[in-house]
């Protein structure tokens, strides 16, 4: 069984949104999918996160649920349903948005423009941030070992 069929089923026993990974460790804990990965939670949570990011491998269909309280995954027909999690709108900024100006080269101008026109996200500020948010997935583990590589150092000192 995929992941995405296992969060389906979780989500419809437990007959509210969970965090994705509550669903990778429950699913994980009653055998539902398996992973010979470092991390097993880390990865399926990661990849139930990219199938509703990207859209691609999202069946069944899930939902991504902001709220106050946190991220949440939900089924499409809790989208007005749950009350209880107040979604934040689309539309409404949160506290810590900032602005920033880029200076880019024309080439990448132009993909950008072109990821925009495939309708990556709506607008090319929305695109250009999306390609951002997936460079950085993909530098993470690079990024924690550059911390972890200054933090060593800091211990070095004492």
């Amino acid at each position: 069984m995929r992941i995405q069929e296992a969060a389906e089923l979780l989500l419809k026993e437990e007959g509210a949104p969970l965090t994705s990974q509550e669903i990778a460790k429950r699913a994980l804990d009653r055998g539902m999918v398996t992973s010979t990965a470092r991390d097993p939670i880390f990865s399926h949570k990661s990849t139930i996160d990219k199938n509703i990011r990207e859209g691609i491998y999202n069946k069944p269909e899930l939902r991504l649920i902001l709220t106050k309280a946190g991220r949440f995954i939900g089924l499409p027909a809790w989208d007005k349903k749950n009350d209880n999690l107040q979604p934040i709108e689309k539309s409404s900024s949160f506290d810590s948005q900032r602005t920033i100006s880029l200076k880019i080269s024309e080439g990448l101008f132009e993909k950008i423009q072109l990821a925009t026109q495939a309708k990556i996200a709506d607008g090319f500020d929305a695109t250009a941030i999306c390609i951002l948010k997936r460079g950085l997935i993909d530098l993470a583990p690079a990024i924690r070992a550059g911390l972890a590589n200054q933090l060593s150092k800091l211990d070095d000192l004492k």
